[in-house]
């Protein structure tokens, strides 16, 4: 069935099949159909500009894992896909954040207790989409769960990737000493130009012995 409809959010029908991507009705312009375990927590609503497509979302997308891991909430609802993305919201700050579904849209209803940041002014609202996974996986890692010291010495696998350069951000932020691996030349030259304070014999070949 189709509907006119103002807010949004991108979601699969039949995980595997990637033409089966659509665009649904968000819950939230349908009030009655709210969900009483929403209503009953305070809700800020946040008009989305940008979101990323994760690569968790390209798993689930794709049919390669299932939400059988994921807490009874996510599993229930209508969509498993879109978990970051940047906007305004109703003060008109800046805002990026994590959210459990459906980020991948026009606007959001968030749990206020959802985790959000504003977003610093030197940082587009296209830039700070990216930010929230990858940082917040690397902060959880590396300072709540590793409880990472300055001048400390860590090895860092997929520098390159996005989890990757996070990690070593914050690592370098802390004056720790920071061994890191790449798959490739062209990827070791991209850390080399983006961590200029990486030395050369810290990054190693993940596909080899060198």
């Amino acid at each position: 069935e189709k509907v006119k409809a103002k807010c949004v959010y991108l979601d699969i029908k039949t995980k595997g099949d990637l033409s089966s991507f659509r665009w649904f009705q968000a819950i939230h312009e349908k009030w009655n159909g709210i969900p009483t375990e929403v209503l009953k927590r305070k809700s800020i609503p946040i008009n989305v500009y940008y979101s990323a497509l994760n690569f968790r979302d390209i798993m689930i997308a794709s049919g390669r894992i299932s939400t059988d891991g994921y807490p009874a909430m996510i599993q229930l609802a209508n969509s498993c896909i879109g978990i970051e993305y940047s906007g305004i919201d109703e003060q008109g700050q800046r805002i990026m954040g994590l959210c459990e579904n459906q980020g991948i849209s026009n606007s959001l209803l968030i749990d206020e207790k959802a985790l959000r940041w504003k977003v610093p002014e030197t940082m587009t609202l296209e830039e700070a989409a990216t930010i929230p996974v990858c940082y917040y996986t690397a902060y959880y890692a590396l300072i709540i769960r590793g409880k990472l010291k300055s001048r400390e010495k860590i090895l860092i696998h997929a520098g390159s990737g996005g989890v990757g350069q996070a990690a070593i951000s914050i690592c370098l932020k802390r004056n720790c000493e920071v061994f890191t691996t790449v798959s490739s030349q062209i990827k070791r030259d991209f850390l080399k130009n983006k961590f200029p304070e990486l030395d050369d014999d810290h990054i190693s070949n993940s596909r080899t012995t060198q």
